[in-house]
């Protein structure tokens, strides 16, 4: 499971894809999964990042 830290903090995210990146980042408490489809939409062209 890929994460950046920083101090006490912690992130989790998914990088998939090649291109210019796009962030999908979500509200506190949701996981990457609401970000499903949008994330396979876009994942081929553009390196998609799922924080």
């Amino acid at each position: 499971m890929p994460t950046a830290s920083n101090g006490d903090a912690s992130l989790y995210y998914e990088r998939e894809g090649d291109g210019e990146t796009v962030a999908f980042v979500g509200d506190a408490g949701y996981g990457a999964w609401q970000w499903g489809w949008q994330h396979a939409a876009v994942a081929g062209p553009y390196e998609s990042l799922v924080i």
